[in-house]
């Protein structure tokens, strides 16, 4: 991706992640440890939720940028352009913040975490 200022390239993979992103891995990360000591925790309260069967992690729950920015840096995939994505090209997943990325048709979403119920209940034990 272009920067806006200078026109040069910045790998969007490279930078940090945003607050909201931060405090939504280091409740994952606490729940984990909750689980390796044995106490009893609540997966929905602490970064997770179940969709379909799954957990998926929940990245963050606000966007990563103001919406005028977003619209400049991330990419406007249409259908059928899977190559000439803007996030692909930059190492990057597409995201909420790709408004013209449909979850269903998009081709470079994030992976789905699915688990049986042998493992949801070894994480309880």
């Amino acid at each position: 991706m272009k920067a806006t200022a200078k026109n040069t390239s910045v790998l969007l993979s490279s930078l940090p992640p945003t607050t909201d992103a931060a405090f939504e891995h280091l409740k994952r990360v606490y729940l984990q440890i909750q689980i390796w000591l044995g106490n009893d925790v609540d997966i929905d309260n602490w970064g997770w939720k179940h969709f379909n069967n799954m957990l998926i992690p929940i990245t963050m729950n606000q966007l990563p940028a103001p919406d005028h920015l977003l619209q400049i840096l991330f990419c406007n995939c249409k259908k059928g352009f899977a190559a000439a994505c803007g996030c692909r090209k930059s190492g990057l997943y597409c995201s909420v913040a790709c408004l013209q990325c449909s979850e269903n048709s998009c081709s470079n979403t994030p992976p789905i975490i699915q688990i049986n119920e042998v493992e949801e209940d070894m994480l309880y034990i």
